[in-house]
């Protein structure tokens, strides 16, 4: 036997390369006019779903205690050569000549 074709419009299922176009329509259109909204529409993401930068756990995981250390835990980021040249070719030095 083959495969039954319905014939009922809740059986089309939209095409998934334009899940992610739709998704950033919508994002600049909150940004653009409800910028407060964008936060509280990334929260449930960052927190259900995301990972600590320091132990890799769920962020959801962290008991109250666990999120204060691991928020107040720096991070173990090194500057590479091309960032110090960018940082060095960035910075305009501060002459302290007007201070007395």
């Amino acid at each position: 036997m083959g495969a039954a074709i319905s014939l009922s419009p809740w059986s089309v299922v939209a095409p998934t390369y334009l899940a992610g176009e739709v998704r950033t329509i919508l994002r600049d259109w909150m940004e653009v006019h409800h910028p407060k909204l964008v936060g509280l529409w990334d929260w449930p993401r960052y927190r259900l779903f995301g990972r600590c930068f320091v132990c890799g756990r769920l962020i959801v995981l962290h008991s109250p205690w666990r999120l204060f250390i691991c928020e107040r835990t720096p991070l173990p980021i090194e500057i590479t050569e091309k960032g110090r040249e960018r940082i060095e070719s960035e910075v305009v030095p501060v002459s302290h000549a007007h201070i007395a």
